[in-house]
């Protein structure tokens, strides 16, 4: 009976990350029921992670590595320095990928209707998968993205659930992880007319 219990130890393999958020990032203030919070404005691409030893690139958050999708050649992603949202009240995101010298790399419309995000307890919210595979491994994630404006940042809360297998080996994990985005100083909450 022993090695039955070890074969399936050995064959589960789970993982479990909850990271709370650090104590000098200040959280937004609670909002109740299903009211969008405003998140407009132009923020840096490069973001901090909770460690701050990392960084993320929020361009990566909002169009979900899709880029073929949004016709863009592949090198010019790269060139992406920040990213302005503009919110047309609360049932429409324009989320635009900007160079340094301000041409547009990337545009993503999210309309609340179409259910490409909602929001809760003043959080605008993204739920979605993502599935991968290559010989001998196939993996498999679902996500809640959370975005907040405050103090300053945006700051994104990001909770996940995962499910893969490496040769025979299933491996599982969940976790939440952090992340804050500067506002870029000196321009207004609106994104390029274009």
């Amino acid at each position: 009976m022993k090695r039955v219990y070890m074969a399936v130890i050995v064959l589960t393999a789970s993982c479990a990350s909850h990271q709370t958020i650090p104590e000098n990032w200040k959280l937004p203030a609670s909002v109740e029921g299903e009211k969008c919070p405003d998140i407009s404005g132009h923020y840096m691409d490069s973001g901090e992670a909770r460690d701050k030893k990392s960084h993320i690139y929020m361009q990566s958050h909002w169009f979900f590595g899709d880029y073929e999708k949004y016709s863009v050649p592949p090198g010019k992603w790269s060139e992406i320095r920040k990213v302005s949202i503009r919110q047309e009240g609360t049932n429409q995101l324009e989320i635009v990928a900007m160079s340094d010298s301000g041409t547009i790399e990337g545009k993503r419309i999210l309309k609340k209707e179409s259910g490409d995000f909602s929001c809760k307890d003043g959080w605008i919210r993204i739920t979605g998968s993502i599935s991968s595979g290559t010989t001998g491994s196939m993996g498999y994630a679902n996500y809640i993205r959370s975005f907040a404006k405050t103090d300053g940042y945006l700051i994104e809360k990001e909770e996940y659930d995962s499910f893969g297998v490496i040769s025979i080996i299933p491996i599982a994990g969940s976790g939440t992880r952090w992340y804050r985005f500067s506002r870029v100083e000196g321009r207004g909450d609106e994104a390029p007319v274009h």
